[in-house]
């Protein structure tokens, strides 16, 4: 950023500002990723038990919950909504 004319305090504001924002489109992304695969993984689960494998579609059901727990809930809900919230943007 030098020679654009910034100074030194604008500088550490921008990089923050680039970093927050990375930040928050990897855990959008993240959300996003959990939230498909976990959505997919119950669709073959609740396949695989309705034509009798049942230990294969218990544990797909099964993984399936826990990736959308994670995309959700831990990602989604605990960081994205809540950071949301935190800089009092309207609701």
């Amino acid at each position: 950023m030098r020679g654009y004319g910034l100074t030194p305090a604008m500088d550490g504001i921008l990089s923050t500002s680039v970093v927050d924002l990375i930040e928050v489109l990897v855990t959008v992304i993240g959300t996003g990723a959990f939230t498909i695969g976990g959505l997919l993984a119950e669709n073959a689960g609740l396949q695989n038990v309705l034509t009798g494998h049942s230990a294969l579609g218990a544990w797909e059901v099964w993984m399936g919950g826990v990736a959308l727990f994670a995309g959700l809930y831990l990602l989604g809900y605990r960081q994205i909504y809540q950071r949301y919230q935190s800089t009092g943007s309207p609701a």
